[in-house]
């Protein structure tokens, strides 16, 4: 086993796909934290966007890095600083065609929350914020008028996770969370 993952990497039971959280230890600090990877990942993602396969492999990549967890985080601001750099990088990806890209958005989305939580996900910077769950709106509206048209299923089950994932932000920035 690798040295970043001895005895922290985990599965979460529960989902279909088994979410797979990325908890690497403390000796990775350093080089997770740093903005600068983040920001390599959402331009190589932002380029990949137009090729299927490219931009798959890169949404796994980003929803890993939505799960990232554990030791890494010497402090709660830390862990915040992170959301909030994670958060931004992720924004700027998000001017693409939200319908085409719908479910890669939703899975980074759901991860983010997950792991994070709702509460500190509203803790973070107010614009930062008001961004996100315009996002998250759009990406609602695109569910809602896929799910319209669409008689699969698919469309309805992740327009009411977008919409739980939306019910709870703001649950958590009125302090009902």
């Amino acid at each position: 086993m690798c040295d970043m993952c001895e005895g922290t990497h985990r599965v979460i039971l529960g989902l279909p796909e088994g979410p797979v959280i990325l908890k690497p230890n403390e000796k990775w600090r350093s080089t997770f934290l740093n903005r600068e990877l983040l920001n390599v990942f959402f331009k190589l993602h932002y380029l990949v966007l137009e090729q299927d396969t490219l931009s798959h492999l890169s949404f796994q990549c980003l929803t890993q890095l939505a799960s990232l967890s554990g030791a890494i985080f010497s402090s709660r601001d830390a862990s915040l600083q992170y959301l909030t750099d994670f958060l931004e990088g992720f924004l700027n990806t998000t001017r693409c065609d939200l319908t085409a890209n719908a479910l890669g958005l939703a899975n980074v989305i759901s991860q983010l929350v997950s792991v994070f939580g709702s509460a500190m996900i509203a803790q973070v910077p107010a614009a930062v914020l008001s961004a996100f769950l315009d996002v998250l709106t759009k990406l609602a509206c695109a569910f809602a008028e896929a799910a319209a048209v669409d008689e699969d299923g698919h469309p309805q089950v992740l327009v009411t996770k977008t919409i739980a994932t939306f019910r709870g932000m703001i649950e958590a920035s009125v302090g009902c969370d």
